[in-house]
């Protein structure tokens, strides 16, 4: 059994095997669930995360062309953290 701490800022650093056997990188979001005494972290799928990138655009997007965005997104090769950053700092 594996053990680690929680830091000040309520961080946990998961142990290296755990994060390559479950494909874990920077950024992959994790769904966080109390079952009794137990904390659950389950990777949430990516295409999660990329429905909450479009959500994002649509909120901002006045008359743009989403199934445009859509397709273009797709070739993107970033992380999703990365894209919502460019965007951020497109503002």
């Amino acid at each position: 059994m594996r053990t680690t701490k929680v830091t000040a800022k309520g961080q946990v650093t998961l142990p290296k095997e755990v994060r390559q056997k479950l494909g874990l990188q920077a950024g992959t979001r994790l769904e966080v669930r109390l079952r009794g005494n137990e904390v659950v972290l389950k990777p949430v799928p990516r295409e999660a995360d990329t429905e909450q990138f479009l959500q994002f655009c649509r909120a901002r997007a006045h008359g743009a062309d989403l199934a445009r965005t859509r397709d273009i997104l797709k070739r993107l090769n970033l992380p999703m953290p990365e894209r919502v950053r460019q965007l951020r700092e497109e503002r």
